[in-house]
């Protein structure tokens, strides 16, 4: 079976308070996940604390922020401009999968791009159980 690489965009802090993007594989196995069902590829488990949807409607736009909580944002509809504090700027749309690690420093701000509302799930990971993508 090929394994598809499956990626996950961060956003990180450096020490001295600069975020920045930082692309990892997520690492995949075959799994016997449910029985008797074909084996497929999985990665491994990590705990969560709670999750939920949200909206941000067309033109909503942040200035300089950190995120408020570790949390994995899965991009469902729409697309999101965001910037790190070392001026990269990326662009992500639906299954874009993002890791938010910039709680503390500088943080990011984020824009929706176009008309359209951005949907999206998030996931919050306790800071007690930190997520490990590879």
């Amino acid at each position: 079976m090929e394994i598809p690489q499956q990626t996950v965009i961060e956003i990180d802090v450096s020490a001295d308070g600069f975020s920045y993007f930082r692309v990892v594989p997520i690492q995949v196995s075959l799994t016997d996940f449910s029985p008797p069902s074909p084996r497929l590829l999985s990665s491994s488990t990590t705990y969560a604390q709670t999750a939920r949807i949200l909206v941000l409607p067309a033109n909503w736009n942040t200035g300089w922020h950190c995120s408020p909580i570790l949390q994995l944002m899965v991009l469902l509809s729409g697309h999101v401009k965001i910037e790190v504090s070392n001026g990269e700027t990326r662009k992500f749309g639906p299954g874009d999968l993002l890791l938010l690690r910039d709680t503390t420093g500088q943080g990011h701000r984020s824009a929706v791009v176009g008309d359209d509302a951005v949907a999206m799930l998030t996931v919050e990971l306790p800071a007690a159980h930190p997520i490990t993508i590879s």
